[in-house]
């Protein structure tokens, strides 16, 4: 899945995957320093739990399944997870990457 970072939003090629091994190919197209960081969850994106200009990954719902870290700008790296089928949001955790909208949501079916 292409998978774009800007600043400050994610965007992706697909709305859906099936379920097993999905590979994100992530590109950071942005000025600044990006993550991503794939969580399951059927919490909305705007009632996550933000503390300290982050959202709590931790939080009731929250099911973080894996990161890439440090993509710098004009990096493009891979992210390889193995994923159930349900409801996903991709965001960048970095202090205020979040609350400016750097969020996602896909399906897996």
């Amino acid at each position: 899945m292409a998978t774009t970072l800007h600043d400050y939003r994610i965007e992706t090629s697909v709305e859906s995957v099936p379920a097993g091994k999905v590979t994100f190919a992530i590109e950071n197209t942005g000025a600044t320093e990006h993550e991503m960081v794939v969580i399951q969850t059927d919490v909305e994106i705007a009632d996550m739990a933000v503390e300290g200009h982050e959202t709590n990954e931790e939080a009731p719902g929250m099911n973080p399944i894996g990161e890439v870290e440090d993509v710098q700008p004009g990096e493009s790296t891979e992210l390889v997870l193995t994923l159930e089928p349900g409801r996903y949001v991709l965001l960048c955790n970095l202090p205020k990457h979040f609350e400016r909208g750097m969020a996602t949501e896909f399906q897996v079916t």
